[in-house]
């Protein structure tokens, strides 16, 4: 049987992800059509090419959006398509599967968390363990694994569970130099800073990286921890403070496009604890940016950074201090880890890659 060419993508707010993806399966011989949803506006089914964007408002509570139903049911009915992918999200797969039921179509979901899914919980089932969905989609192999090793998931799954990366699109006139970057983060020029990119909570594991600093400031003492990200658990901001120095680490807050700033790093580090990241966006980032990365042994962040990073123990605070103080002392180090990050985000991550494998997954 011949692959399917004519393909639908639902997604939510994903206009340039889907255009570029879309012209470069087009010229595998695939043709793409895309609903591109928002969470509530005015929009309705607006059709610009083979692009339709429309209003969702099934993303929160119980809400069922009927007219969203029924809008993809007639879109679907016109369009014909031999494949539905719809980008994760509980409730906006829920939709998508209750728009194609009785279609015949086969629909692939994409699933975002390492974890999560429930046997008996029946939004579950309708999305992932049912028959409505012929494949769940995984950003890594590492998620792959992580289902497929849960009891009664696995066994249900392991048959649907494939993988695919992410595509990482990011305008690179738009990342800040290094001394542009500090500038704005309001870092010393000076200072050998260890990032990170998260919404601080314990998952993340920031005490441990923020006691490994602090010891190495003896040896080092221009050594910073910067972190940006939601800084509104009090909890855990307490437990950062009580195991580090008073100016070791400094708290940046949120910061939209975060990426942008990431040549004001030294080193990025991803500290996080089981079951890890599902795919691992803000180490893809910094390798794309050329900044070597430090990752904890869970989950697919070891997977994306590959030859790009070092790879530590997550509760390690030893093994922390000493991958961060082998940069620290080395820069050309530093820099080979950079560039070999760098071809990696640039050929893995790639659109080219992502639309050759989403067509051998077709």
């Amino acid at each position: 049987m011949s692959p399917p060419r004519d393909v639908l993508w639902v997604g939510f707010r994903n206009g340039l992800k889907d255009a570029a993806l879309r012209a470069a399966m087009a010229a595998r011989g695939y043709r793409v059509s895309a609903v591109d949803t928002f969470d509530g506006g005015d929009k309705n089914w607006e059709r610009e090419g083979d692009v339709t964007r429309t209003a969702f408002r099934g993303m929160r509570g119980l809400t069922i959006d009927t007219a969203f139903i029924r809008g993809l049911r007639k879109l679907i009915k016109e369009r014909k398509p031999q494949l539905i992918q719809t980008d994760a999200g509980r409730r906006l797969i829920s939709h998508v599967l209750l728009a194609a039921s009785g279609s015949q179509i086969p629909v692939i979901v994409e699933r975002g968390a390492i974890r999560g899914l429930n046997v008996l919980n029946p939004v579950d089932w309708l999305n992932y363990f049912g028959s409505g969905a012929r494949v769940v989609l995984c950003p890594s192999q590492a998620m792959v694994r992580a289902l497929r090793a849960q009891p009664l998931v696995g066994s249900l799954l392991t048959r649907k569970l494939v993988s695919c990366p992410h595509q990482i699109i990011l305008d690179e006139s738009a990342f800040l130099s290094r001394d542009e970057a500090r500038a704005a983060l309001g870092l010393s020029r000076d200072a050998f800073v260890v990032g990170a990119v998260c919404n601080i909570r314990p998952i993340k594991n920031i005490p441990v990286v923020a006691a490994a600093v602090s010891r190495l400031r003896a040896a080092f003492p221009i050594m910073r921890l910067a972190v940006i990200g939601d800084q509104s658990d009090a909890p855990e901001v307490a437990r950062i403070a009580a195991v580090s120095d008073p100016d070791a680490v400094i708290f940046l807050g949120p910061r939209p496009s975060a990426w942008r700033y990431f040549r004001a790093f030294d080193a990025l580090v991803s500290p996080t604890l089981p079951p890890g990241e599902g795919f691992g966006l803000t180490v893809a980032e910094a390798m794309l940016a050329g900044i070597p990365v430090v990752t904890s042994e869970h989950g697919a962040a070891p997977e994306v950074a590959g030859e790009g990073g070092l790879i530590v123990a997550a509760t390690d605070i030893t093994a922390w201090e000493n991958a961060i103080s082998a940069l620290a002392k080395d820069p050309g180090r530093r820099a080979a880890l950079g560039i070999a990050g760098r071809a990696r985000a640039l050929h893995t991550f790639s659109t080219q890659a992502v639309a050759q494998r989403l067509g051998d997954i077709y």
